[in-house]
């Protein structure tokens, strides 16, 4: 089927409260998604395994999470 994809993924960012301010941590995951081209548009739906986050950050680390989005671009 050309409409649908797979895709596995691996993610690593930091977030800062200042757009010049520069942390050491790093927060990361991993997790897999689809990808396909639907008759109304393109759709992309992940599902995102935490790995870490900075000093063990229990709050940041919500479990996993579903994100979708549609028109996305390669």
């Amino acid at each position: 089927m050309e409409n649908v994809r797979g895709a596995v993924f691996y993610d690593i960012g930091t977030v800062n409260e200042d757009s010049w301010e520069f942390g050491d941590g790093y927060y990361h995951d991993v997790g897999f998604g689809l990808r396909m081209n639907l008759p109304f548009g393109p759709i992309a739906i992940d599902y995102a395994f935490p790995l870490g986050t900075p000093d063990d950050d229990e709050e940041a680390d919500q479990g996993g999470q579903f994100q979708f989005y549609l028109d996305y671009q390669f």
